[in-house]
């Protein structure tokens, strides 16, 4: 969950009232869908005047005061957090709104309340910050619901004789002449299901990452096989996990796919069974749909051997190569792939040919790419598009660093990374990258994180080539910018992809700038 507010309270006669609210600067598009019963149809600028206003010295002095009032009158404080609908990327939970719950701080004075709530605003609080295996929960939830059912099904009530008068599901008798009444434990006919339930002391046997963080989820030190969670074909009526899991021992009430809330245990745990340390030694993984007999696709494949499937898969690999190689000698050229040499005038190739091993050479890139760049480069200016018509890049074998023009936020965690700087002429700002945009993928990869975008970044972006970036704008709008990819290393220096960033100036988010002191905001108030 990201935590994106914070409430206080305080204590009354006739119970808590509210004495403000605390928003987070960055909100994400999937909690303001809450907001709206039609997001698609709507304005979509729920918080958007909050986010001008907080950045401004009157709202900072706002914030403050709320801050101070806290500090005198509060006495319970809790924050507002939202659940990442966005980050399942499962078809099957078709909701996109995001579920907002208030989660009350405790443990310590309203200082360290007000501390803890303001480190944790706009960053994610992972399920293994909170509780840990081994230990104990409560899984609050709604029960599958069945709707207006009669006392057979719902009560488990006897059916009468086959020749009763007037039905044979029913009651025979609902109650004596006296009271005049029916008492509430005579079986009754009505709702079954969809009722708030809570399961005390829940054990919890695992808390797995993520399979990208974690790929082996349920491998142990017992059974060494690599395998993740998630089972052959998918769990019943939900499909691949993904994201961070917690694994329960027992049932869940609720069908598939509905949100439920984990809380910690109201009392301490004494028991010897709650308190038992949990060593998994062996994880299922095989199919529940049937009898599974297989724990991995692996394991299937070495079993049934070749299948008809795949013969034919590569029948007609084979087959479209076959054409291929044809296409090629009717068109007058060889069958093997060519040597691809560097494109260049005769006067720079008598200047690389005299330079010293050490300097870099470039390489052509190959005929794909070239159409990726001249379709990418219509966005770009004059200059880029000179720059780009060379159709250059360093040799696959150098590990050049790349540099794309803009730069993310380092205090928001994974599921949430924001462009907190860019190059005013950098390759990001000539396709419309801009400030406090949201990334979402890069190369058609979803990010998780700072540190996943970096290995992404590394792996796809290779300097002189083209990259596409899928963000999303302020408004929730989602487009993608086809990014040609530079160096700012001072080795290449000269070279066409090469970015100078000293003779540059960038662009940072309204968070990077100056923030008003405690004495200012006491001067500006007076």
């Amino acid at each position: 969950m990201v935590v994106v507010g914070i409430v206080g309270y305080r204590e009354t006669p006739v119970g808590l009232k509210t004495i403000g609210t605390v928003w987070a600067r960055h909100i994400s598009s999937e909690f303001r869908r809450r907001y709206y019963k039609n997001w698609k149809k709507s304005a979509q600028l729920a918080f958007t005047k909050q986010k001008q206003f907080a950045g401004t010295k009157e709202g900072q002095i706002a914030e403050t005061r709320t801050y101070t009032a806290f500090t005198k009158k509060a006495t319970v404080i809790r924050v507002i957090a939202h659940t990442q609908l966005r980050k399942l990327r499962n078809n099957r939970v078709a909701v996109k709104k995001a579920h907002v719950q208030e989660i009350q701080v405790n443990g310590g004075d309203i200082a360290a309340k007000i501390a803890l709530a303001k480190s944790l605003l706009e960053k994610e609080v992972r399920v293994d910050t909170v509780f840990q295996q081994s230990e104990a929960c409560d899984v609050c939830a709604v029960t599958k619901g069945h709707g207006t059912e009669g006392v057979v099904k719902r009560w488990g009530v006897a059916c009468l004789p086959r020749k009763t008068h007037r039905g044979l599901r029913k009651v025979a008798c609902i109650g004596a002449w006296h009271p005049s009444r029916v008492m509430y434990t005579v079986a009754r006919a009505g709702q079954k299901g969809y009722h708030h339930r809570t399961h005390l002391n829940k054990k919890i046997y695992q808390i797995g990452r993520s399979v990208a963080v974690e790929p082996n989820q349920a491998t142990t030190t017992f059974d060494l096989t690599a395998k993740t969670i998630t089972p052959m074909g998918g769990f019943v009526g939900y499909g691949t996990v993904r994201n961070d899991y917690v694994m329960l021992k027992g049932s869940v009430a609720g069908p598939r796919r509905r949100v439920i809330t984990l809380r910690r245990p109201m009392a301490p745990q004494t028991s010897r069974l709650l308190k038992e340390q949990i060593v998994l030694k062996f994880i299922d993984t095989s199919s529940k749909i049937g009898h599974g007999r297989f724990q991995t696709k692996k394991e299937k494949s070495q079993w049934y051997g070749p299948l008809k499937k795949d013969r034919i898969r590569r029948d007609e690999r084979l087959r479209k190569e076959r054409l291929a190689k044809v296409a090629e000698r009717k068109g007058g050229k060889p069958a093997e792939k060519p040597v691809e040499k560097p494109v260049a005038k005769p006067a720079e190739t008598k200047a690389r040919s005299t330079a010293s091993p050490s300097q870099p050479r470039e390489q052509s890139v190959s005929r794909q790419a070239q159409a990726d760049i001249e379709k990418a480069s219509e966005k770009y200016d004059d200059k880029y598009k000179k720059l780009m018509s060379t159709f250059v890049a360093p040799p696959v074998a150098e590990k050049v660093p790349p540099f794309i023009g803009f730069s993310l936020s380092d205090n928001i965690k994974e599921g949430h990374l924001i462009v907190d700087g860019v190059f005013t002429e950098g390759p990001a700002a000539q396709v419309g990258v801009g400030i406090d945009h949201e990334l979402i993928a890069v190369a058609g990869k979803k990010v998780g994180g700072i540190d996943n975008v970096r290995n992404l970044i590394q792996q796809h972006c290779k300097p002189g080539l083209i990259t596409p970036f899928t963000l999303r704008d302020e408004r929730g709008k989602e487009y993608s910018a086809s990014v040609w990819v530079m160096t700012a290393d001072k080795a290449y220096e000269g070279k066409p992809y090469y970015f100078d960033r000293d003779n540059h100036t960038i662009t940072q988010s309204d968070r990077l700038k100056k923030t008003w002191t405690p004495e200012e905001i006491e001067a500006a108030t007076k």
